[in-house]
């Protein structure tokens, strides 16, 4: 122990040996002896004073193997605070993309060429559900996710004594990385929508599922987090839900400061007649057992505890789409099917109505006023959508007849004729049991 040199290339180097608390510690002074002397003499003093504290280690991420940084950065963004939000999505595109690719390669060794190889990588990937090439709002995604994992590279090389390197994605010229691209969105047309909600070929759960989306403009994840029990049916003129978080539990997407936004929402005529009957028999018939008010609204027609996925609804939809005739549309331009068709009716009410759809910041006094609320409740009442849905939905004999234009009745073949236990909920247009998992019976 006391003052150690070391003959090296560029000199001699010297270095402080002591002990504390049993362990041997070395700690590098310089190539000056008095100073590492001086040093020797400060540390003693310290151990035996007790204020000596030892100098963490730093980590060089030259060593660091680009699957193992990925998986430090999502730790380290798992426990930032506020939590990210899209911390699961910035996880899948770094696994999906980025670790096969570089997977053993040091993260410093990556340079602007490397990126360009990257980005037509991606740009050459196919969706392996469509088949398709990946969007390039996609690939912009992937890329600023990329882009934020190497800045934080570059913050901990720094720490580490590494100046000389950058991130690579900051040196791409402007016209060589991706860029957003803006897409109209579609909606369906109101004879679409009414068939839809009504076809009574398609199982009941279904169709009270989209008529959520269709008459508040919901996201999928934010009405598939429904609770049973969170409806205010006493509310007045119209019943009302408060949304507060979606099904995942992450906050609204527009409160992106995780302050607590919500959304007041209030429900049509013809949707809380539909949802009134889903809950008195459409529950029971589907799941064996009556909801309660801890029961997701319309849960998983596979396990009653789980949230409706949104890949499953979309693929529902779509095949349902092309059994009718319409054109293939998402999930989420059932959003902009609520904003088009109740601007069409009260157009005057513009500005209201988008409320009911986008919480803005800052505008959170919306929540006490009474006249906002009943402004809301008369865009909705306005919204000419579902007309002869509210005496079916309130249990008459017979379901609403389809419109001309989408009459595709037919026979469903190989199947025995059972009568359901309640008509027009999951029962078929010839009488045969459609319920959800069944098997002898065309997909819808």
């Amino acid at each position: 122990m006391g003052v150690i040199a070391r003959r090296r290339k560029s000199g001699i180097t010297y270095y402080v040996s002591f002990m504390v608390g049993g362990e041997q510690v070395f700690e590098r002074s310089g190539t000056d002896k008095r100073e590492a002397e001086r040093l020797y003499r400060r540390r003693k003093r310290e151990v035996a004073d007790g204020s000596y504290r030892k100098k963490p280690k730093k980590r060089s991420v030259r060593r660091f193997a680009v699957s193992h940084f990925v998986k430090e950065f999502i730790a380290y963004r798992r426990a930032r605070r506020p939590p990210v939000r899209t911390i699961d999505e910035e996880e899948g595109r770094l696994q999906k993309h980025v670790v096969p690719l570089w997977g053993d390669r040091s993260v410093l060794s990556l340079d602007d060429d490397d990126i360009r190889d990257f980005l037509r990588a991606v740009r050459s990937a196919k969706n392996p559900i469509t088949g398709k090439t990946l969007s390039e709002n996609t690939v912009l995604n992937v890329f600023s996710t990329l882009s934020l994992m190497l800045d934080e590279a570059e913050r901990q090389a720094r720490k580490a004594g590494e100046t000389r390197w950058s991130n690579p994605c900051k040196q791409l010229r402007p016209m060589e990385r991706p860029q957003h691209v803006r897409r109209p969105r579609d909606y369906y047309r109101r004879e679409e929508v009414e068939a839809l909600i009504t076809d009574p070929r398609i199982p009941f759960d279904r169709r009270v599922f989209w008529a959520w989306l269709f008459f508040t403009g919901m996201r999928h994840d934010e009405a598939a987090g429904i609770r049973v029990g969170a409806i205010e049916w006493d509310e007045t003129p119209l019943p009302r839900f408060v949304l507060r978080r979606q099904a995942s539990g992450k906050p609204l997407k527009e409160d992106r400061r995780g302050i607590g936004l919500t959304r007041i929402i209030p429900l049509h005529p013809a949707l809380g007649a539909l949802t009134q009957r889903w809950l008195a028999e459409g529950f029971e018939e589907m799941y064996c057992r009556p909801p309660t008010p801890e029961d997701y609204l319309l849960p998983s027609t596979a396990d009653v505890a789980k949230p409706r996925p949104v890949r499953t609804s979309l693929k529902q939809i779509r095949r349902v789409s092309t059994m009718l005739g319409f054109p293939e549309r998402t999930i989420h331009e059932t959003r902009n099917t609520f904003l088009t068709l109740a601007c069409e009716d009260a157009p005057e009410l513009e500005s209201i109505i988008e409320r009911i759809t986008h919480q803005a910041p800052g505008r959170a006094s919306e929540t006490y006023k009474r006249s906002f609320w009943l402004a809301k409740c008369e865009a909705v009442k306005r919204l000419r959508l579902g007309e002869g849905l509210l005496t079916y939905a309130r249990g008459a004999p017979e379901a609403p007849v389809m419109p001309k234009s989408h009459d595709v009745s037919h026979d469903v073949e190989g199947t025995e004729a059972k009568k359901p236990r309640i008509s027009g909920l999951f029962g078929g247009a010839d009488g045969t049991r459609t319920r959800g998992l069944r098997r002898d019976r065309p997909a819808l």
